[in-house]
């Protein structure tokens, strides 16, 4: 275990366990912007299922030009789609029955299968949505299913962009069917000839620019290489489009489609006839197919991102330390090196080497992570050796090694074996850290110092600092670009200077004296999203010299306070521009013109100008930067 380094190091580190705090203020209405996204559709039981149809998949939606609508798209099948209308202030979406969901299903429910009246989803506080109606579909050929109630919870969206769409794909069928068209009617026929074109082979999805951005062509489908056939991918949906289409002797009838899960798998799953050969009177139908991406080694480059972390097992944990958690790699300046950051806690930080030939990452035992814990493992959380992480050819990481961590004071884990999955990485930029915070902590450790040792005091005045404060972050121009200043952090009256890695997604209050306040080491906080923060450093954070006491926080939620305000947070420079919505229309005024950029929460550039132009966008909450002040508002 960590040997004592230093006699700051003994006096910062003691006894110290997480805590569990949490501050979370009512929420506002869901708003139609918010109601986009991608949802696990679970149902909560099935009535009529003859066709053993799906009852768990991802639901897309979507918003489109109609106001107040919205899309559902790969409703139980890829093909599927049916809109509804959203009310914001029932909090419900209300779908029709009798939509075409495409060529083949309606949208039915109730006994029967009716195609008159609706159903609505609920939209919940926590932007799930779940109804209790009968509902479901039907198909001309016999295919239906009656749902008894759903939910719809929703998830975190794989963007996956039109040039990782492309390559070579293998796929392998699990169901289809071919028909003979002789008698003017389709029939089922085992004819080899055509059988062996579903069950096995590989296509090919290139870029064609010639057809437009989002074009596509794609050589090989249904083992037909000498035909070529045009497409187009909808990235919003994650949805490969093949249109109705004569390509020699092969004819489409109808559009066909293909659901994108990620960048190296496709899923085929359209309950529609796909392709017609008009000479040999016969059709291809694949109803249900995996396509797999010839993927190609990573590149270090390609390691950066954000981790789930899931323990395959666990060999000690005295103290119930987590075992599921977000890591974010990132690179270094040093070649070949990458750098493990909130690992266990967000204090935690190792770095591993990158052999790009051998696809394996190895991490030396023996490193400090911070001030409190090591890199260790084995028998007797060994200090020597190493362990690798393999690369895989999906992306994700993974060990059968027995590692973890250990410190000074007897917290420790050891893992057995693990897998970190890359998730998207939600980026938050600086100017949405930006606001105060709540934070409501139900126990916490509070220490004296007099006695040169630290020991725990249930103080009233100082137990009082964490069990209900509001902190405050703003930016702090002058100190540089990613620089802070948090006031009432610890429910103190003081301005603690600290920066933000937006790479690792961390703010870091760096040591500091201000005031009689004294903290002797880095603390860390992990930034969730724009609306939260993770404190679960544990480590001492700030001592008062006056008062020989030490307040410690080491593990806590922090929520954002301004989530329903019309104007949530802005600069402490707020004399230079007026910012204001009126009449769903943003306004800024200035007595010199000034850059103006509008952002939506999530990051992304929604517009940019100057100051004294009316700038109009869909309802929503938007971030505003004119010149250096920075304001939300909601349009």
């Amino acid at each position: 275990m960590k040997k004592q380094n230093s006699f700051k190091t003994l006096f910062t580190l003691v006894a110290v366990a997480l805590l569990a705090f949490s501050a979370r203020p009512a929420q506002a209405a869901v708003t139609l912007d918010d109601l986009a996204g991608t949802y696990s559709f679970v149902a909560a039981s099935v009535s009529e299922n003859p066709g053993s149809l799906a009852t768990e998949f991802d639901v897309i939606v979507s918003l489109t030009e109609n106001e107040n609508e919205v899309k559902f798209s790969s409703f139980v099948a890829s093909a599927n789609s049916f809109v509804g209308t959203f009310d914001a202030d029932a909090q419900t979406i209300t779908v029709a029955f009798g939509q075409y969901l495409n060529d083949n299903f309606d949208m039915l429910g109730g006994e029967g299968y009716t195609e008159q009246g609706s159903f609505a989803f609920t939209v919940n506080a926590d932007g799930s949505l779940s109804t209790d109606a009968v509902f479901g579909i039907a198909s001309f050929f016999g295919d239906a299913i009656l749902f008894s109630g759903a939910t719809l919870t929703k998830t975190v969206q794989v963007d996956v962009p039109l040039s990782d769409v492309l390559g070579t794909y293998s796929l392998v069928a699990t169901e289809g069917y071919y028909y003979s068209w002789s008698m003017g009617w389709p029939l089922p026929t085992e004819d080899p000839k055509t059988t062996a074109r579903y069950t096995d082979f590989d296509f090919t999805i290139a870029a064609d620019a010639a057809g437009g951005e989002n074009a596509l062509t794609i050589t090989g489908m249904w083992g037909i290489a000498d035909a070529a056939f045009k497409a187009t991918y909808n990235q919003a949906d994650r949805r490969i489009v093949i249109s109705a289409q004569t390509v020699g002797t092969w004819e489409l009838t109808s559009e066909v489609y293909m659901s994108v899960k990620s960048a190296t798998e496709i899923l085929f799953d359209d309950a529609s006839f796909t392709v017609k050969d008009n000479v040999a009177n016969e059709s291809i139908n694949i109803t249900a197919a995996t396509a797999t991406k010839e993927v190609a080694s990573s590149a270090i480059d390609q390691l950066a991102g954000t981790y789930t972390f899931v323990a395959a097992g666990v060999s000690e944990n005295p103290n119930s330390l987590p075992t599921e958690f977000d890591v974010v790699v990132s690179l270094t300046d040093n070649e070949n090196e990458v750098k493990f950051s909130n690992f266990v806690a967000s204090a935690n930080s190792f770095v591993g080497t990158f052999d790009a030939d051998a696809q394996t990452i190895t991490v030396a035992f023996g490193q400090y992570l911070n001030d409190n814990f090591d890199m260790l493992g084995g028998e007797g959380y060994t200090e020597q050796g190493s362990f690798a992480f393999t690369v895989n050819a999906d992306g994700s990481l993974s060990t059968d090694a027995v590692f973890g961590i250990a410190s000074f004071f007897g917290d420790a884990i050891l893992f057995s074996g693990a897998t970190l999955t890359k998730t998207v990485q939600v980026d938050v930029p600086l100017a949405d850290v930006l606001g105060t915070y709540s934070l409501v902590a139900t126990d916490g450790n509070y220490f004296d110092m007099s006695s040169f040792w630290p020991m725990p005091t249930n103080d009233p005045k100082t137990t009082a600092r964490y069990t209900d404060f509001d902190f405050t972050i703003a930016a702090d121009a002058a100190s540089g670009e990613n620089a802070l200043t948090i006031t009432g952090m610890w429910g103190i009256d003081a301005a603690f200077k600290a920066t933000y890695n937006q790479t690792d997604r961390r703010i870091i209050i760096s040591a500091q004296t201000v005031g009689n306040w004294d903290i002797t080491g880095e603390v860390y906080m992990s930034v969730k999203s724009a609306t939260e923060i993770i404190i679960d450093d544990a480590g001492f954070t700030v001592n008062d010299n006056t008062t020989s006491e030490a307040i410690n926080i080491v593990a806590a939620t922090a929520t954002k306070k301004d989530a329903g305000s019309a104007v949530i947070e802005e600069s402490a420079d707020n004399t230079s521009a007026l910012i204001y919505a009126q009449n769903g229309v943003l306004y800024v005024k200035a007595a010199q013109t000034v850059k103006v950029e509008v952002y939506s929460l999530s990051g992304a550039l929604m517009s940019q100008g100057t100051s004294d132009a009316a700038i109009t966008l869909p309802r929503g909450m938007y971030l505003v930067k004119a010149g250096n002040q920075i304001q939300r508002v909601i349009l």
